[in-house]
Protein backbone atom coordinates (compact mmCIF):
# COMPACT_ATOMS: atom_id res chain seq x y z
CA UNK A 1 0.00 0.00 0.00
CA UNK A 2 3.25 2.53 1.02
CA UNK A 3 4.89 1.64 -1.90
CA UNK A 4 1.70 2.30 -4.38
CA UNK A 5 1.50 5.55 -2.77
CA UNK A 6 5.02 6.28 -3.30
CA UNK A 7 4.47 5.69 -6.90
CA UNK A 8 1.70 7.50 -7.14
CA UNK A 9 2.98 10.06 -5.87
CA UNK A 10 6.04 10.12 -7.75
CA UNK A 11 4.18 9.81 -11.04
CA UNK A 12 2.11 13.05 -9.81
CA UNK A 13 5.50 14.86 -9.85
CA UNK A 14 6.62 13.62 -12.83
CA UNK A 15 3.11 14.92 -14.70
CA UNK A 16 3.67 18.20 -12.91
CA UNK A 17 7.31 18.81 -14.39
CA UNK A 18 5.76 17.71 -17.84
CA UNK A 19 2.70 20.06 -17.26
CA UNK A 20 5.90 23.27 -16.10
CA UNK A 21 7.88 21.85 -19.49
CA UNK A 22 5.17 22.51 -21.48
CA UNK A 23 4.20 26.02 -20.08
CA UNK A 24 7.70 27.17 -20.79
CA UNK A 25 7.80 25.70 -23.83
CA UNK A 26 4.07 27.98 -25.05
CA UNK A 27 5.12 30.78 -22.65
CA UNK A 28 8.69 31.09 -24.10
CA UNK A 29 7.40 30.60 -27.78
CA UNK A 30 4.48 33.14 -27.54
CA UNK A 31 6.32 35.74 -25.89
CA UNK A 32 9.46 35.44 -28.49
CA UNK A 33 6.62 36.24 -30.90
CA UNK A 34 5.48 39.42 -29.34
CA UNK A 35 8.85 40.77 -29.20
CA UNK A 36 9.57 39.39 -33.25
CA UNK A 37 6.61 41.57 -34.39
CA UNK A 38 6.90 44.49 -31.55
CA UNK A 39 3.96 43.63 -29.56
CA UNK A 40 1.88 42.60 -33.16
CA UNK A 41 2.84 46.40 -34.94
CA UNK A 42 5.00 44.33 -37.09
CA UNK A 43 3.98 41.51 -39.37
CA UNK A 44 6.35 38.97 -40.03
CA UNK A 45 6.14 37.02 -43.09
CA UNK A 46 8.14 34.59 -45.60
CA UNK A 47 8.95 35.68 -48.39
CA UNK A 48 10.63 34.33 -52.43
CA UNK A 49 11.04 35.74 -55.68
CA UNK A 50 12.67 34.79 -58.65
CA UNK A 51 15.83 36.13 -59.81
CA UNK A 52 17.88 35.57 -62.81
CA UNK A 53 20.54 33.93 -60.34
CA UNK A 54 18.04 31.48 -58.83
CA UNK A 55 15.78 32.09 -56.02
CA UNK A 56 16.07 34.34 -53.00
CA UNK A 57 13.77 34.37 -49.82
CA UNK A 58 14.01 36.08 -46.77
CA UNK A 59 11.94 37.75 -43.66
CA UNK A 60 9.81 40.67 -44.82
CA UNK A 61 9.17 42.92 -41.70
CA UNK A 62 6.19 45.12 -42.23
CA UNK A 63 4.83 47.17 -40.21
CA UNK A 64 1.38 48.27 -40.09
CA UNK A 65 -0.05 51.08 -41.94
CA UNK A 66 2.97 50.88 -45.17
CA UNK A 67 1.31 50.13 -48.35
CA UNK A 68 1.28 51.55 -51.89
CA UNK A 69 -0.04 54.30 -50.92
CA UNK A 70 2.12 55.37 -47.87
CA UNK A 71 5.37 53.74 -48.78
CA UNK A 72 8.32 53.53 -46.26
CA UNK A 73 12.52 53.52 -46.17
CA UNK A 74 13.48 50.39 -46.60
CA UNK A 75 16.57 48.05 -45.05
CA UNK A 76 17.87 44.76 -46.34
CA UNK A 77 20.02 43.02 -44.41
CA UNK A 78 21.86 39.69 -44.43
CA UNK A 79 23.84 37.14 -42.69
CA UNK A 80 27.17 35.90 -42.63
CA UNK A 81 29.49 32.83 -44.15
CA UNK A 82 26.95 29.19 -43.12
CA UNK A 83 24.62 31.38 -41.47
CA UNK A 84 20.65 32.22 -42.42
CA UNK A 85 18.37 35.23 -42.22
CA UNK A 86 17.49 34.87 -38.50
CA UNK A 87 20.97 35.87 -37.84
CA UNK A 88 20.15 39.22 -38.59
CA UNK A 89 17.32 39.48 -35.85
CA UNK A 90 18.37 42.38 -33.86
CA UNK A 91 18.44 44.56 -37.00
CA UNK A 92 15.23 43.44 -38.26
CA UNK A 93 13.29 43.83 -34.89
CA UNK A 94 14.77 47.14 -33.48
CA UNK A 95 14.77 48.87 -37.23
CA UNK A 96 11.02 47.54 -37.92
CA UNK A 97 10.04 48.89 -34.52
CA UNK A 98 10.59 52.15 -36.05
CA UNK A 99 9.18 52.57 -39.02
CA UNK A 100 11.32 50.72 -41.74
CA UNK A 101 10.37 47.76 -44.06
CA UNK A 102 12.77 45.15 -43.72
CA UNK A 103 13.93 42.27 -45.37
CA UNK A 104 16.08 39.71 -43.73
CA UNK A 105 17.50 37.61 -46.49
CA UNK A 106 19.21 34.38 -46.88
CA UNK A 107 21.74 34.93 -49.38
CA UNK A 108 21.56 32.36 -52.22
CA UNK A 109 22.04 28.61 -51.11
CA UNK A 110 21.58 29.97 -47.71
CA UNK A 111 17.99 29.11 -45.53
CA UNK A 112 15.41 29.14 -48.01
CA UNK A 113 17.27 30.29 -51.02
CA UNK A 114 19.08 28.76 -53.63
CA UNK A 115 20.83 29.33 -56.54
CA UNK A 116 20.48 27.84 -60.27
CA UNK A 117 22.97 25.74 -61.91
CA UNK A 118 25.24 28.47 -63.45
CA UNK A 119 25.34 30.15 -59.72
CA UNK A 120 25.29 27.42 -56.92
CA UNK A 121 28.11 25.12 -55.28
CA UNK A 122 30.80 27.84 -55.43
CA UNK A 123 32.24 29.87 -52.85
CA UNK A 124 32.13 33.21 -54.99
CA UNK A 125 29.09 31.93 -56.43
CA UNK A 126 26.40 32.78 -53.70
CA UNK A 127 27.30 36.61 -52.41
CA UNK A 128 28.68 38.93 -54.76
CA UNK A 129 25.13 39.55 -56.12
CA UNK A 130 22.83 38.45 -53.48
CA UNK A 131 21.89 41.95 -51.54
CA UNK A 132 21.81 43.26 -55.28
CA UNK A 133 19.36 40.80 -56.74
CA UNK A 134 17.20 41.39 -53.20
CA UNK A 135 17.54 45.36 -53.30
CA UNK A 136 16.52 45.42 -57.15
CA UNK A 137 13.23 42.87 -56.27
CA UNK A 138 12.81 45.63 -53.33
CA UNK A 139 13.14 48.70 -55.15
CA UNK A 140 10.39 47.20 -57.64
CA UNK A 141 8.05 47.04 -54.53
CA UNK A 142 5.19 49.58 -54.20
CA UNK A 143 5.75 49.53 -50.64
CA UNK A 144 9.30 50.63 -50.91
CA UNK A 145 9.91 54.68 -50.62
CA UNK A 146 11.28 56.70 -53.63
CA UNK A 147 11.99 59.85 -53.94
CA UNK A 148 11.05 62.64 -56.58
CA UNK A 149 14.14 61.45 -58.84
CA UNK A 150 13.49 57.64 -58.34
CA UNK A 151 15.84 57.12 -56.00
CA UNK A 152 15.10 54.38 -54.07
CA UNK A 153 14.89 54.98 -50.07
CA UNK A 154 16.63 51.71 -49.41
CA UNK A 155 19.40 50.78 -47.44
CA UNK A 156 22.00 47.32 -47.65
CA UNK A 157 23.37 45.85 -44.53
CA UNK A 158 25.07 43.18 -43.39
CA UNK A 159 27.63 40.75 -41.35
CA UNK A 160 30.93 39.40 -42.33
CA UNK A 161 30.14 37.99 -45.70
CA UNK A 162 26.90 39.88 -46.13
CA UNK A 163 28.93 43.01 -45.77
CA UNK A 164 30.59 41.88 -48.44
CA UNK A 165 27.51 41.67 -50.27
CA UNK A 166 26.23 44.43 -49.27
CA UNK A 167 29.18 46.78 -50.39
CA UNK A 168 29.29 44.53 -53.97
CA UNK A 169 25.74 45.67 -54.04
CA UNK A 170 26.69 49.66 -53.89
CA UNK A 171 29.49 48.85 -56.62
CA UNK A 172 26.79 47.60 -58.75
CA UNK A 173 24.07 49.80 -58.00
CA UNK A 174 26.66 52.90 -59.13
CA UNK A 175 27.68 50.92 -62.44
CA UNK A 176 23.59 50.55 -62.85
CA UNK A 177 23.41 53.64 -61.86
CA UNK A 178 25.51 55.16 -65.31
CA UNK A 179 22.84 53.39 -67.54
CA UNK A 180 19.22 53.77 -65.73
CA UNK A 181 19.70 57.27 -63.99
CA UNK A 182 19.07 56.89 -60.78
CA UNK A 183 20.13 54.81 -57.69
CA UNK A 184 18.60 51.99 -56.37
CA UNK A 185 20.63 51.93 -52.91
CA UNK A 186 21.06 55.44 -50.60
CA UNK A 187 23.11 54.14 -47.67
CA UNK A 188 25.19 51.17 -46.97
CA UNK A 189 26.13 49.83 -43.18
CA UNK A 190 28.58 46.71 -43.52
CA UNK A 191 29.26 44.76 -40.19
CA UNK A 192 32.11 42.71 -39.22
CA UNK A 193 33.49 43.55 -42.72
CA UNK A 194 36.04 45.20 -44.63
CA UNK A 195 37.51 45.81 -48.14
CA UNK A 196 38.64 42.17 -48.45
CA UNK A 197 36.44 41.02 -50.77
CA UNK A 198 37.89 43.38 -53.54
CA UNK A 199 41.10 41.29 -54.48
CA UNK A 200 38.51 38.37 -54.08
CA UNK A 201 37.03 39.32 -57.01
CA UNK A 202 40.15 41.49 -58.44
CA UNK A 203 38.70 44.90 -57.90
CA UNK A 204 40.66 47.97 -56.93
CA UNK A 205 39.43 48.94 -53.18
CA UNK A 206 40.08 52.76 -54.20
CA UNK A 207 37.95 51.91 -56.81
CA UNK A 208 35.19 50.47 -54.93
CA UNK A 209 35.50 53.22 -52.72
CA UNK A 210 34.90 55.72 -55.36
CA UNK A 211 31.32 54.40 -56.21
CA UNK A 212 29.89 55.39 -53.15
CA UNK A 213 28.04 58.28 -55.22
CA UNK A 214 27.22 60.42 -52.54
CA UNK A 215 25.49 57.60 -50.25
CA UNK A 216 25.73 57.46 -46.98
CA UNK A 217 28.40 54.75 -46.15
CA UNK A 218 29.19 53.11 -42.29
CA UNK A 219 31.32 50.19 -41.34
CA UNK A 220 31.20 48.63 -37.66
CA UNK A 221 34.45 47.46 -36.72
CA UNK A 222 35.13 45.01 -33.98
CA UNK A 223 38.28 46.50 -31.80
CA UNK A 224 39.34 42.71 -31.13
CA UNK A 225 37.83 40.57 -34.85
CA UNK A 226 39.21 37.74 -35.25
CA UNK A 227 39.69 37.95 -39.07
CA UNK A 228 39.46 41.30 -40.50
CA UNK A 229 40.53 45.29 -39.93
CA UNK A 230 43.76 44.32 -39.87
CA UNK A 231 46.67 47.21 -38.95
CA UNK A 232 48.76 47.80 -41.15
CA UNK A 233 51.84 46.11 -39.67
CA UNK A 234 50.06 43.40 -37.92
CA UNK A 235 51.78 42.64 -34.41
CA UNK A 236 54.63 39.59 -34.44
CA UNK A 237 53.18 37.70 -31.28
CA UNK A 238 51.01 34.65 -32.62
CA UNK A 239 47.32 34.51 -31.85
CA UNK A 240 44.58 35.89 -33.97
CA UNK A 241 43.22 38.55 -31.82
CA UNK A 242 44.65 41.66 -30.82
CA UNK A 243 43.33 44.63 -30.59
CA UNK A 244 42.80 47.24 -33.75
CA UNK A 245 42.16 50.05 -34.49
CA UNK A 246 40.28 50.37 -38.26
CA UNK A 247 40.50 54.04 -38.68
CA UNK A 248 44.24 54.07 -37.92
CA UNK A 249 44.64 51.99 -40.92
CA UNK A 250 45.33 52.67 -44.40
CA UNK A 251 42.16 51.18 -45.19
CA UNK A 252 40.28 53.60 -42.56
CA UNK A 253 41.92 56.45 -44.04
CA UNK A 254 41.06 55.83 -47.67
CA UNK A 255 37.26 55.29 -46.58
CA UNK A 256 37.35 58.22 -44.38
CA UNK A 257 39.13 60.21 -46.67
CA UNK A 258 40.96 61.81 -43.34
CA UNK A 259 45.20 61.65 -42.44
CA UNK A 260 44.04 61.46 -38.58
CA UNK A 261 40.00 60.33 -38.24
CA UNK A 262 38.49 59.53 -35.03
CA UNK A 263 36.01 56.13 -34.61
CA UNK A 264 32.01 57.28 -33.97
CA UNK A 265 32.47 60.39 -35.83
CA UNK A 266 30.76 61.37 -38.96
CA UNK A 267 33.08 63.14 -42.25
CA UNK A 268 31.77 64.20 -45.33
CA UNK A 269 33.56 62.70 -48.54
CA UNK A 270 34.18 64.26 -51.63
CA UNK A 271 31.50 62.77 -53.30
CA UNK A 272 29.28 64.75 -50.90
CA UNK A 273 28.43 61.82 -48.43
CA UNK A 274 28.52 61.00 -45.21
CA UNK A 275 30.64 58.08 -43.68
CA UNK A 276 31.28 56.82 -40.64
CA UNK A 277 33.72 53.77 -38.79
CA UNK A 278 31.94 52.40 -35.45
CA UNK A 279 34.62 50.36 -33.50
CA UNK A 280 32.82 48.27 -30.39
CA UNK A 281 35.08 46.42 -28.03
CA UNK A 282 34.17 43.28 -29.57
CA UNK A 283 35.12 40.13 -31.26
CA UNK A 284 33.63 39.43 -34.75
CA UNK A 285 30.47 36.93 -34.15
CA UNK A 286 29.31 39.24 -30.77
CA UNK A 287 28.28 41.70 -33.42
CA UNK A 288 25.23 39.93 -33.93
CA UNK A 289 24.21 40.00 -30.36
CA UNK A 290 25.57 43.05 -29.09
CA UNK A 291 23.74 46.04 -27.90
CA UNK A 292 26.08 48.05 -28.78
CA UNK A 293 26.68 46.94 -32.26
CA UNK A 294 22.52 47.61 -32.52
CA UNK A 295 23.19 50.86 -31.19
CA UNK A 296 25.29 51.67 -33.42
CA UNK A 297 23.23 50.85 -36.37
CA UNK A 298 20.30 52.79 -35.26
CA UNK A 299 21.93 55.52 -34.92
CA UNK A 300 23.47 55.04 -38.59
CA UNK A 301 19.92 54.51 -39.94
CA UNK A 302 18.59 57.70 -38.11
CA UNK A 303 21.37 59.60 -39.77
CA UNK A 304 20.97 57.98 -43.36
CA UNK A 305 17.22 58.99 -43.37
CA UNK A 306 17.03 62.07 -41.64
CA UNK A 307 14.89 62.99 -44.23
CA UNK A 308 12.50 60.27 -43.34
CA UNK A 309 11.49 61.44 -40.51
CA UNK A 310 8.22 62.00 -40.73
CA UNK A 311 7.99 57.96 -42.33
CA UNK A 312 9.95 56.18 -39.18
CA UNK A 313 10.22 56.96 -35.32
CA UNK A 314 12.52 58.59 -33.45
CA UNK A 315 13.07 55.49 -31.03
CA UNK A 316 16.24 56.07 -28.66
CA UNK A 317 18.88 53.98 -29.95
CA UNK A 318 19.35 52.68 -26.15
CA UNK A 319 15.75 51.41 -26.36
CA UNK A 320 15.91 48.05 -27.44
CA UNK A 321 14.00 44.65 -27.61
CA UNK A 322 15.28 42.57 -29.85
CA UNK A 323 17.36 40.44 -26.57
CA UNK A 324 13.67 39.56 -25.19
CA UNK A 325 13.37 37.61 -28.35
CA UNK A 326 16.51 35.51 -27.58
CA UNK A 327 15.93 35.29 -24.01
CA UNK A 328 12.24 33.78 -24.44
CA UNK A 329 13.41 31.45 -27.24
CA UNK A 330 15.99 30.22 -24.65
CA UNK A 331 13.18 29.67 -21.95
CA UNK A 332 11.03 27.49 -24.61
CA UNK A 333 14.09 25.70 -25.47
CA UNK A 334 14.59 25.15 -21.88
CA UNK A 335 11.06 23.72 -21.51
CA UNK A 336 11.76 21.28 -24.40
CA UNK A 337 14.79 19.96 -22.82
CA UNK A 338 13.28 19.28 -19.27
CA UNK A 339 10.29 17.72 -21.27
CA UNK A 340 12.00 14.75 -22.31
CA UNK A 341 13.32 12.82 -18.78
CA UNK A 342 9.15 12.72 -17.38
CA UNK A 343 7.69 11.96 -20.79
CA UNK A 344 10.59 9.32 -21.28
CA UNK A 345 9.67 8.25 -17.62
CA UNK A 346 5.69 8.05 -18.24
CA UNK A 347 6.03 6.02 -21.62
CA UNK A 348 8.43 3.31 -19.80
CA UNK A 349 5.86 2.76 -17.09
CA UNK A 350 3.14 1.41 -19.58
CA UNK A 351 5.91 0.28 -22.56
CA UNK A 352 8.60 -0.46 -20.90
CA UNK A 353 11.99 -0.13 -22.94
CA UNK A 354 9.57 -0.02 -26.41
CA UNK A 355 7.74 3.16 -25.32
CA UNK A 356 11.10 5.10 -25.05
CA UNK A 357 12.36 3.27 -28.76
CA UNK A 358 8.79 4.43 -29.89
CA UNK A 359 9.11 8.07 -28.52
CA UNK A 360 12.57 8.21 -30.47
CA UNK A 361 11.46 7.08 -33.65
CA UNK A 362 8.24 9.67 -33.27
CA UNK A 363 10.85 11.85 -32.87
CA UNK A 364 13.06 10.73 -35.68
CA UNK A 365 10.16 10.76 -38.22
CA UNK A 366 9.33 14.35 -36.91
CA UNK A 367 12.80 15.30 -37.60
CA UNK A 368 13.06 13.75 -41.19
CA UNK A 369 9.62 15.32 -42.15
CA UNK A 370 11.15 19.21 -41.10
CA UNK A 371 14.13 18.21 -43.25
CA UNK A 372 12.50 17.09 -46.39
CA UNK A 373 9.92 20.19 -46.12
CA UNK A 374 13.41 22.12 -45.89
CA UNK A 375 14.71 20.79 -49.19
CA UNK A 376 11.33 20.97 -51.33
CA UNK A 377 11.29 24.29 -50.48
CA UNK A 378 15.00 24.56 -51.75
CA UNK A 379 14.22 22.85 -54.34
CA UNK A 380 16.62 20.22 -53.70
CA UNK A 381 14.11 17.43 -52.98
CA UNK A 382 11.25 16.33 -55.84
CA UNK A 383 9.17 13.35 -55.74
CA UNK A 384 9.28 11.08 -59.07
CA UNK A 385 8.45 7.28 -59.06
CA UNK A 386 12.30 6.20 -59.04
CA UNK A 387 12.11 8.12 -55.39
CA UNK A 388 9.08 6.70 -54.10
CA UNK A 389 10.31 3.07 -55.00
CA UNK A 390 13.57 4.08 -53.45
CA UNK A 391 11.98 4.57 -50.77
CA UNK A 392 9.70 2.01 -50.17
CA UNK A 393 12.72 -0.52 -50.47
CA UNK A 394 14.61 1.59 -47.71
CA UNK A 395 11.07 0.89 -45.60
CA UNK A 396 10.99 -2.76 -46.34
CA UNK A 397 14.58 -3.13 -45.61
CA UNK A 398 14.01 -1.58 -41.96
CA UNK A 399 10.95 -3.82 -41.72
CA UNK A 400 13.32 -7.21 -42.42
CA UNK A 401 16.10 -6.09 -40.24
CA UNK A 402 13.09 -5.53 -37.51
CA UNK A 403 11.77 -9.34 -38.18
CA UNK A 404 15.25 -10.51 -37.90
CA UNK A 405 16.53 -8.08 -34.31
CA UNK A 406 12.69 -9.34 -32.81
CA UNK A 407 13.50 -12.96 -33.52
CA UNK A 408 17.09 -12.90 -32.09
CA UNK A 409 15.90 -11.31 -28.57
CA UNK A 410 13.15 -13.67 -28.83
CA UNK A 411 15.80 -16.71 -28.83
CA UNK A 412 18.07 -14.88 -26.44
CA UNK A 413 15.17 -14.91 -23.94
CA UNK A 414 14.22 -18.01 -24.65
CA UNK A 415 17.76 -19.48 -24.33
CA UNK A 416 18.76 -17.63 -20.84
CA UNK A 417 16.01 -15.32 -19.85
CA UNK A 418 14.73 -11.86 -20.56
CA UNK A 419 18.39 -10.37 -21.58
CA UNK A 420 17.00 -6.74 -20.21
CA UNK A 421 17.51 -8.21 -16.57
CA UNK A 422 21.43 -9.38 -17.03
CA UNK A 423 23.50 -7.90 -15.02
CA UNK A 424 25.37 -4.25 -17.12
CA UNK A 425 28.27 -6.23 -18.51
CA UNK A 426 26.43 -8.83 -20.71
CA UNK A 427 23.24 -6.43 -21.06
CA UNK A 428 26.22 -3.94 -23.12
CA UNK A 429 27.25 -7.14 -24.77
CA UNK A 430 24.27 -8.17 -26.11
CA UNK A 431 23.40 -4.65 -26.98
CA UNK A 432 26.49 -4.40 -29.08
CA UNK A 433 25.84 -8.01 -30.96
CA UNK A 434 21.92 -6.37 -31.70
CA UNK A 435 23.56 -3.08 -33.29
CA UNK A 436 26.13 -5.39 -35.82
CA UNK A 437 23.56 -7.74 -36.53
CA UNK A 438 20.68 -5.48 -37.39
CA UNK A 439 23.45 -3.07 -39.69
CA UNK A 440 24.58 -6.09 -41.41
CA UNK A 441 20.63 -7.65 -41.62
CA UNK A 442 19.78 -3.92 -43.36
CA UNK A 443 22.84 -3.66 -45.73
CA UNK A 444 22.28 -7.14 -46.95
CA UNK A 445 18.65 -6.41 -47.83
CA UNK A 446 19.74 -2.96 -49.27
CA UNK A 447 22.10 -4.79 -51.38
CA UNK A 448 19.52 -7.39 -52.51
CA UNK A 449 16.84 -5.15 -53.08
CA UNK A 450 19.49 -3.04 -55.08
CA UNK A 451 18.47 0.31 -52.84
CA UNK A 452 21.96 0.60 -52.03
CA UNK A 453 25.10 0.19 -53.64
CA UNK A 454 27.22 -0.65 -50.63
CA UNK A 455 30.57 -0.73 -52.82
CA UNK A 456 29.55 2.53 -53.85
CA UNK A 457 30.22 3.56 -49.92
CA UNK A 458 33.09 1.77 -49.49
CA UNK A 459 35.07 3.80 -52.43
CA UNK A 460 33.80 6.91 -50.84
CA UNK A 461 35.03 5.70 -47.06
CA UNK A 462 37.73 4.90 -48.42
CA UNK A 463 38.43 8.45 -50.75
CA UNK A 464 37.89 10.03 -47.42
CA UNK A 465 40.65 7.99 -45.53
CA UNK A 466 43.08 8.84 -48.55
CA UNK A 467 42.16 12.37 -47.85
CA UNK A 468 42.38 12.80 -44.21
CA UNK A 469 46.01 10.91 -44.46
CA UNK A 470 47.07 14.00 -47.03
CA UNK A 471 45.87 16.30 -44.72
CA UNK A 472 47.51 14.36 -41.95
CA UNK A 473 51.11 14.99 -43.70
Amino acid sequence: MKSTAKATEKRSRTVVVLAIAVALMLLGSIFAQMFNTSFYKVKVSRISFDTDSGTLSGLLYMPKGVDASNPHPTIVTTHGYLNSAEMQDETAIEMSRRGYVVLALDMYDHGHSHGNADNTGGFFNFWPTSLWDAAQYMYSQDYVAKDAQGNGQIAVSGHSMGGFSSEMAIYLDEQNYAAAGYRIIKAGLSMGADYSWTSYLSLDEEAAVATFGGRTIGKICGQYDEFFFAADEPPTKSGTVYHKDYVATTAGKTLLEQEAPQADTWYTGSDGGQRIIYQPREIHPWNHFSKASTKDAIEFYATAFADQSGLVQNIASTSQIWYWKEVFELVALVGFLLMLAPLALLLMKPFGHVGIAAATTLAAVISLWQYVRGLKKRAYWRFSPELVKKILLIALSSLLMGIIMLGIQTGINFGFGNWLAFPVLPKIAVLGLLGILGLASFLLFAKLTRVLDISEILKILKRKRKNNAKVSV
